[in-house]
């Protein structure tokens, strides 16, 4: 499997990571970029963005104001501009979810199983997002009027 991926999430320790789980499991068979939320728009350049065959995105970023479902939103735009999302949270959710762009540490896959499983959907997928917006209400709000703040 030859594919590159990009890693978006609120910190770069999470995403740096993730970055070097998918090097253990994956090996060289797969390009990854990693960076934060607020490094994307100058780091995810149009050609990054092109080539990217799935964006892993955090579910959670700190505002100023307090957290909010970034990586749900993010994966909900990505998915209807066809480019596969996958969301990744530290919560422990996923076997009640069960969702395939959504792991967490409770999902019955391991994130490389789920990793291998979205890249081989087809390009007529569209996930539904709804279960993930009941779940996640409590930070499912507008974006912050405010910068990001760590």
């Amino acid at each position: 499997m030859k594919a590159t991926i990009t890693i978006i999430t609120d910190s770069m320790e999470v995403s740096r990571s993730l970055d070097r789980y998918i090097y253990c499991m994956l090996g060289t068979t797969v390009d990854t970029y990693f960076m934060k939320y607020d490094q994307r728009s100058r780091m995810l350049t149009g050609d990054l963005y092109k080539k990217t065959d799935l964006v892993l995105v955090g579910l959670l970023r700190m505002y100023s104001d307090g957290l909010r479902a970034e990586g749900l939103y993010a994966a909900e735009v990505l998915w209807k501009n066809h480019k596969k999302a996958l969301i990744v949270s530290a919560s422990a959710k996923g076997k009640e979810i069960n969702n395939p762009v959504y792991w967490d540490l409770s999902s019955t896959k391991n994130l490389y199983e789920q990793i291998k499983h979205v890249l081989d959907l087809g390009n007529s997928f569209q996930p539904n997002f709804t279960s993930l917006r009941e779940v996640f209400a409590p930070f499912c709000r507008p974006p912050s009027q405010h910068h990001h703040h760590r």
